[in-house]
């Protein structure tokens, strides 16, 4: 089976992380730091805002289940990549919504499907689309967080989903988001809740999870440190 990797920026890592896993197709997540200018950087580096680094995730996919412009509909969908280092609550450039492509044909799709989403979008797309540098890992604790703690994203949408594989299904809660998506949507994956704006997504309010350190990127770095 030869398979592809991308990483992605779009806001908290926790909750891109925790939308990506459950494509079918995806079959490996990390969630790290890239698009900086500092080695190895901890949590602490990147919420001083003095490294250049995002909150990424790496995700490694089957072509053969799901294809590249997939995950890109899916990316488009679940934050709001017209805002500036921010998403939402977050507010830092390791916020930034952004692609680092892993080869020249990822580059040219991601390009082009930026261009074919702007038509959504009242404003301008700000999302960075570059060539992959260094990925760093993050800690343990940020891996899989949700997973780990009972917790859904708070800012970010969650496409109306049906797992293949697990049967998993669900509406599409979110706090910020329901900005109209279009294109194929991958194999096993559903669209549910009320259309907007010609739209099969649909946003719904929740709060940040208590004791997070989420909303504010300075409070969030205290509350990890």
């Amino acid at each position: 089976m030869t398979t592809q990797t991308v990483t992605f920026g779009a806001g908290c890592f926790w909750g891109v992380e925790y939308v990506f896993e459950r494509v079918p197709g995806v079959l490996r997540t990390e969630v790290g730091y890239a698009g900086g200018h500092t080695e190895n950087p901890t949590y602490r580096d990147v919420c001083s805002h003095g490294t250049g680094h995002a909150e990424v995730l790496r995700v490694e996919f089957d072509p053969s289940v799901v294809s590249f412009d997939q995950l890109l509909e899916v990316f488009w969908a679940m934050h709001d990549p017209t805002q500036v280092n921010r998403q939402g609550p977050d507010v830092g450039d390791q916020y930034r919504s952004a692609i680092f492509t892993s080869s020249d044909e990822q580059q040219r799709a991601a390009e082009a499907s930026r261009d074919a989403a702007q038509a959504r979008f009242d404003r301008p797309i700000a999302t960075e689309i570059t060539s992959a540098g260094p990925f760093w890992p993050a800690e343990d604790y940020h891996q899989r967080y949700y997973d780990k703690n009972g917790h859904e994203p708070y800012c970010h949408v969650i496409p109306g989903a049906r797992c293949a594989s697990s049967g998993w299904s669900r509406p599409t809660p979110s706090r910020h988001q329901g900005q109209r998506q279009g294109g194929r949507r991958p194999r096993g994956w559903r669209a549910t809740g009320r259309p907007r704006r010609g739209s099969a997504w649909r946003a719904s309010s929740r709060s940040a999870p208590r004791g997070s350190g989420r909303g504010r990127s300075t409070s969030r770095a205290a509350a990890r440190a």
